[in-house]
C-alpha cells in the first residue's frame, strides 16, 4: 500500500471517528462545567460495535485539539504521532473507540507492542468485547508470548458456545492470519489439550495444521474429531483433502465412496464423490452419482449443466439435451448451455437447429468457438 493510499485510508477513519465523537459527546456550551453524569439522568450513547455504555465525555477544547492533532499526524503520514495521541485520548476518557482505533493503528503500522498495550487497554475498557479479545490475543503471539493469548481465546470459546463449532473455527481463522504458523499452532494445541472430548476442536486445529502444511498434525487432528463425530460432513471433506495432498487420489475417492454409502442424504459428500469421479474419468459412475444429487438439489443449475455433459460424453443424447435444455431454461449458465446444445445438434445433423443455438451465445469462454462453428 503506497503512502498517499495509506493516508486516505487512516485518514477516512480518523475522520468518521472524529465527527462520531464529536456527535456523541457534549460541548460546554451544552452543559454547565459540572460533570455531564451529574447535570442529568440522561442515559448514555450506546454503539454496537461495542459492549459497554460509551462515557459521557465533556468535548473540551483540549480534547478536541489533541482529536485534531491526532487526525492531521495520520493525514501527513506521522503515524507515530497519531498513534500516541489517539491512546492518550482513550486512556484519558475511557472511551473504547478511541482505544480501538489505537490498536488498528499500531497493528497498521506494525507496531507489536504499542499494538499490545492498546489492545490491553481496549480490554480494560470494553472487556467483553470479542473484537478485543481477539486483537490482544493476536498481539501476544506476535510479540511471543503465546501462552498469555489463551486466556483471551478461552474467552472467546466462551462467549461463541452455541453447540456448533463457530468459536473454535473464529479462533482458527484469527491464528491462521499470524506469520508465525508454529506459534499460532501451538497455541491451538493448548486450547486442545483443554477440550480433549470436542470434535469441533480437533476439527479446527486440524485445519490450522492444514494451513502450516503439516499435514501429519492434520490427519492426526481430523482422524479424532471424526472418532469423535463421524458425521461431520465437513471433516470428512477435509480428511478427503488430506488424502488428495498426501497423494492418494484413489484412496480419497475409496474413503468418500465409503462415506456416501454411511451418509446417503450428505448431498455436499456425494456432490464431491461425483467430482472426484470425474476427475478419475470413471464418467458412467459419476453420471449415476449426479443423478442422485439432482433429486436432493433439484433445479440445482451446475448440477444440470454437468449431467448434460457427462450425458454427451457418454453418447446419451436425448438425456444430454434435457439436462442441458433445463440448465438454459433456468435462466442460468444459459450461453454455456446454447453452446452444448449446438453441439449436440451438430451430432444429430442438424445443421441449422445447431446454429441457432451457436447465434445465441454472446459471451463467455465458448463464445469464439461458437462463432468459428457458425462460419465453418
Amino acid at each position: 500500500m503506497n503512502l498517499s493510499i495509506r493516508n486516505r485510508w487512516l485518514g477516512l477513519c480518523s475522520t468518521t471517528l472524529l465527527l462520531t465523537l464529536a456527535g456523541c459527546a457534549v460541548t460546554p456550551s451544552q452543559v454547565a462545567p459540572q460533570k455531564l453524569a451529574d447535570s442529568a439522568p440522561a442515559e448514555r450513547p450506546v454503539d454496537a460495535e461495542y459492549s459497554v455504555e460509551l462515557p459521557a465525555v465533556e468535548m473540551t477544547p483540549d480534547i478536541l485539539y489533541q482529536l485534531l492533532v491526532a487526525e492531521t499526524a495520520l493525514q501527513r503520514g506521522h503515524y507515530a504521532v497519531g498513534l500516541t495521541q489517539y491512546y492518550r485520548l482513550a486512556k484519558q476518557t475511557g472511551d473504547p473507540r478511541l482505544a480501538a482505533k489505537a490498536t488498528r493503528i499500531a497493528i497498521f503500522v506494525r507496531d507489536k507492542q504499542a499494538a499490545l498495550q492498546a489492545a490491553q487497554l481496549w480490554v480494560s475498557i470494553d472487556p467483553t468485547n470479542l473484537m478485543a479479545r481477539q486483537a490482544v490475543s493476536a498481539a501476544y503471539i506476535r510479540i511471543g508470548q503465546p501462552e498469555k493469548a489463551l486466556e483471551h481465546l478461552e474467552y472467546v470459546l466462551a462467549q461463541e458456545n452455541d453447540g456448533t463449532e463457530r468459536g473454535f473455527m473464529l479462533v482458527a481463522s484469527l491464528l491462521s492470519r499470524e506469520q508465525d504458523v508454529q506459534s499460532a499452532l501451538l497455541v491451538m494445541e493448548r486450547l486442545v489439550q483443554s477440550h480433549q472430548e470436542s470434535y469441533a476442536a480437533w476439527h479446527a486445529y486440524a485445519h490450522l495444521a492444514l494451513r502450516a502444511n503439516m499435514l501429519d498434525k492434520a490427519d492426526a487432528g481430523i482422524k479424532r474429531s471424526l472418532h469423535l463425530n463421524p458425521r461431520n460432513a465437513s471433516a470428512i471433506l477435509l480428511q478427503t483433502r488430506i488424502l488428495q495432498l498426501n497423494g492418494d487420489k484413489d484412496g480419497a475417492v475409496a474413503y468418500l465412496e465409503k462415506q456416501v454409502r454411511f451418509l446417503p442424504d450428505e448431498t455436499v459428500l456425494r456432490l464431491t464423490y461425483a467430482r472426484q469421479l470425474v476427475d478419475a474419468r470413471d464418467y458412467d459412475e459419476a453420471f449415476k452419482q449426479y443423478k442422485v444429487v439432482i433429486k436432493q438439489a433439484p433445479g440445482d443449475v451446475d448440477v444440470l449443466f454437468a449431467l448434460g455433459l457427462l450425458a454427451l460424453q457418454l453418447e446419451r443424447q436425448d438425456e444430454a439435451y434435457d439436462y442441458l435444455n433445463r440448465a438454459r431454461e433456468s435462466g442460468q449458465r444459459v450461453d454455456d448451455a446454447r453452446f452444448y446444445l449446438g453441439q449436440l445438434e451438430e451430432l444429430r445433423g442438424n445443421r441449422e437447429a445447431a446454429l441457432a443455438h451457436y447465434s445465441f451465445v454472446t459471451r463467455g469462454d465458448n463464445l469464439v468457438e461458437a462463432r468459428v462453428r457458425q462460419a465453418m
